[in-house]
């Protein structure tokens, strides 16, 4: 860009303790700028990937919940459903009609 300036990058991947005995793994990434005139910025940024892989591992377990749910509730329902269609389709009682086309719409949405 002709900006005079050029940077670098460096992640250093380091396990280290917390104050209270845990080992805590820590990625710290250095910008390192050279700028006109000679000057250089460092930029440190430490982020403690323990908690992030521990976000992440409660993250994936909820997901295989919501699916197992989710097909543990689809199952049951998709056999209510196709009875409230046969039911509907049997049925010559003009309240009862009403009702199971209501259960069958309900679905739909």
């Amino acid at each position: 860009c002709g900006s005079g300036l050029s940077s670098s990058v460096v992640e250093i991947s380091l396990d280290t303790g917390a104050k209270d005995g845990r080992l805590v793994q820590m990625v710290l990434t250095l910008i390192v700028q050279l700028g006109g005139m000679g000057k250089r910025t460092i930029t440190a940024i430490g982020q403690d990937m323990t908690e992030l892989a521990a976000m992440k591992a409660l993250q994936e377990r909820k997901l295989r919940v919501t699916a197992m749910l989710g097909h543990e509730l689809r199952s049951p329902l998709h056999g209510i459903l196709g009875l409230a269609g046969r039911m509907s389709e049997g049925t010559s009682n003009p309240a009862q009609k009403r009702q199971l086309t209501m259960v069958r719409g309900c679905a739909a949405r």
